[in-house]
């Protein structure tokens, strides 16, 4: 099991093992993808969406959300779904099938990358193991959006590095870049500490780093010249003042915690990849290599180990470099996560076989049995750990729960354009492919020009729908050109806007709609739902007709006496 010169059946048997495993935690999702035909990835419902302009050009007309989330996918993601939206298959149908598909290409990539720093097939399996075990505790992979693809497209790279192959590591880095560009920023940085490592020792093949740097330059020079019709990047200081980023809002950064801001902070800390726990054994490769002489297995690795400490700086430096350049190199927190999960999950198979190593040699006579039970533990621990994990793998799908509600606007015409407060808004492009003017799930704050805009129509539609005015009512109508207006059941009633987190960031609209919902006055929108009501759906959800809610209602006629008095 940790002879460094296997036999070529073993080599063979611990790789189909890696991609099984895989494959195995990618089918187990399967059955929650298919489970309704309204299942769509939660964050699908942001980059899935307006790719159904790749099959049909005249979706979502006008559509300021759509045209922002197009204008963010990189070309590799929005060509990954092209054949699957031409074909009529979906984007989202598309989007459940990748991750079966990536985990297993991941499983035999990480095996693959770790077999080549240290020739002993079971590392790689032990290896590919834990960097699985703790992706699918993500839910990445699921996501079928661009992050779904980074992983076996860095472990693409890493292969090539360790490979020492220059086409394969040009050919790995241009498709990361179509991807997820920020890593080719992480992949730079390792090439430039290598670059100079190379021209310090006079090395003969330092031209090979030389090249793929100057790829990753090539790779990320139209990201840096081209600016975003949907900027300018948000900053610090306007971050600061916006409840978005405060601990309790929707993309919440900033903590008073030192630790948390710094370590477990899902977008500013480094998150330390440590589940499994058996990825804390990775720590202890510095000391095994301190004391290598005691490890006679240590002879076996190569040179490519390399990437590890590369990676670790790489990973840490560019971390340090989007806290210095808040929001535009995006967050701080993406550049540590992945990095140094690959890191940890190698180095923990390598110091796990080297332990075993050293344990079999230590072990003689009635000591094998010891040796054999902690080997067996050892296995039975990396293999059985996701039995112990609630909800593992997991997918965080999202059920559509207005099935009729989407049927109803799929057969409105495609210039519809709905006004809402309703968290349906973030399910009805998904699924009725029908244009939303706001909506919680699109409401991502880093590109200002597009939040500004986003900000405003909230609280323009927060006031035009809970004020008395008409007026109020009539210009956000003027302004947005909405042909529908959704509300929810009980829309109007007190409480409605009581546990309504996402709304409650918008200051101070939402606390004048409170207030006006308080006083028990009837809103104009609220006067015109009868009046107005173009389709209710069997979930309660009322569609108003909006030039029928712009227009005055007729004067009340007076009550006559009856007759005789």
């Amino acid at each position: 099991m940790i002879d460094p010169e296997p036999a070529r059946w073993v080599d063979r048997l611990w790789w189909i093992a890696s991609i099984l495993f895989g494959l195995g935690y990618g089918l187990a999702i399967l059955p929650e993808a298919f489970a309704d035909p309204y299942v769509v990835a939660d964050d699908g419902r942001q980059h899935l969406f307006w790719m159904l302009r790749l099959s049909h050009p005249d979706a979502f007309p006008g559509d300021w959300i759509a045209n922002y989330f197009e204008s963010v996918a990189p070309w590799g993601f929005r060509a990954i779904y092209w054949f699957p939206e031409v074909m009529d298959w979906g984007a989202v149908t598309a989007a459940k099938g990748w991750p079966l598909i990536l985990s297993g290409a991941i499983g035999g990539l990480a095996w693959a990358v770790t077999r080549a720093i240290l020739p002993v097939p079971f590392a790689g399996f032990v290896a590919a193991l834990l960097f699985l075990q703790n992706l699918w505790l993500k839910d990445d992979l699921a996501s079928g959006t661009a992050r779904a693809f980074l992983n076996p497209l860095f472990l693409m790279v890493l292969w090539a590095w360790v490979k020492r192959s220059p086409w394969g590591l040009c050919l790995a880095i241009g498709l990361l870049g179509g991807f997820y560009p920020h890593y080719v920023l992480v992949t730079a940085a390792m090439l430039t500490l290598r670059l100079a490592i190379g021209v310090w020792r006079r090395e003969a093949h330092w031209r090979i780093w030389a090249i793929g740097l100057g790829v990753c330059v090539a790779v990320l020079l139209p990201f840096a010249a081209n600016a975003s019709a949907f900027g300018p990047t948000i900053t610090v200081d306007q971050a600061r003042q916006l409840p978005e980023f405060l601990p309790n809002g929707r993309s919440r950064f900033f903590y008073e915690d030192f630790g948390r801001f710094w370590l477990s902070a899902g977008r500013s800390g480094i998150q330390p990849p440590l589940e499994p726990p058996l990825l804390v054994l990775g720590l202890g490769l510095p000391l095994i290599w301190r004391w290598r002489d005691r490890f006679p297995l240590w002879s076996q690795v190569r040179s490519g180990i390399e990437v590890l400490p590369l990676l670790t700086l790489a990973s840490f430096g560019c971390f340090g470099l989007a806290h210095l350049l808040l929001f535009r190199l995006h967050l701080p927190s993406r550049y540590t996560q992945h990095g140094l999960r690959a890191v940890l999950a190698i180095a923990t198979g390598i110091v796990l076989v080297l332990l075993l190593d050293r344990l079999w040699t230590w072990a003689q006579g009635q000591r094998r049995l010891l040796a054999w039970g902690l080997t067996l533990g050892a296995i039975g621990l990396l293999v059985a750990y996701p039995l112990a994990v609630r909800g593992f793998p997991k997918a965080n799908y999202v059920i559509g729960q207005a099935p009729d509600l989407y049927e109803i606007l799929a057969d409105y015409p495609n210039n519809t354009r709905i006004a809402t407060l309703s968290g349906e808004a973030s399910n009805i492009p998904t699924f009725a492919g029908k244009s939303v003017l706001v909506g919680a799930e699109f409401a991502i704050p880093y590109h200002w020009g597009y939040y500004r805009e986003f900000r405003s129509r909230v609280e323009t539609l927060l006031r035009a729908q809970y004020s008395p005015d008409l007026n109020l009512l009539r210009a956000a109508i003027a302004q947005y050109q909405p042909t529908h207006w959704l509300l929810d059941p009980g829309a109007f009633d007190r409480n409605y806007l009581e546990n309504n987190d996402w709304l409650r960031q918008y200051q101070p609209a939402y606390g004048e709609a409170r207030r006006w919902l308080a006083s028990g006055q009837r809103s104009a929108l609220a006067q015109r739902v009868d009046r107005c009501l173009a389709a209710q759906s069997q979930e309660g959800l009322l569609l108003l007709d909006a030039n029928c809610l712009a227009q005055t209602l007729p004067p009340t006629a007076p009550e006559l006496p009856p007759i005789g008095q």
